[in-house]
């Protein structure tokens, strides 16, 4: 059994976090323009920790901008999904419609099979299934 090494993540930073907080009413605004309203939670969680797991990357630049920019990359991604998600869900429903029988005409058809089966049967097994 292999062990995987830790993921390392960026020594804590108060001061991130502390302007993550502050950029926050901000980026909900702007996530509320581009998502459903019961998605903007959601959403904005997800920036956060894409954020804060690559804070290190940052480096000088505006906070703000970094993360509409990463609000951004967060909705395309959460709008491909939703669009796999409903074709897959299309497919299933076309493939369930198109295999399943009539229950009706699978049992019509197996009657006989059955009944032919139990009259092959000896007259004790016949007695035994009754």
């Amino acid at each position: 059994m292999q062990i995987e090494p830790p993921v390392t993540l960026p020594p804590p930073d108060p001061g991130f976090d502390q302007r993550l907080a502050g950029a926050r009413p901000a980026l909900e605004r702007y996530v509320r323009r581009r998502v459903p309203a019961a998605d903007v939670d959601d959403v904005v969680n997800d920036v956060a920790l894409v954020a804060w797991r690559r804070r290190d990357e940052l480096g000088g630049r505006e906070l703000l901008p970094w993360l509409y920019g990463v609000a951004a990359n967060v909705v395309r991604n959460r709008s491909r999904s939703e669009r796999r998600r409903f074709r897959l869900r299309e497919r299933l429903v076309g493939l369930r419609a198109a295999h399943v029988p009539d229950a009706a005409d699978q049992l019509t058809a197996d009657d006989g099979r059955v009944l032919g089966a139990l009259a092959r049967l000896s007259a004790d097994d016949q007695e035994l299934l009754r």
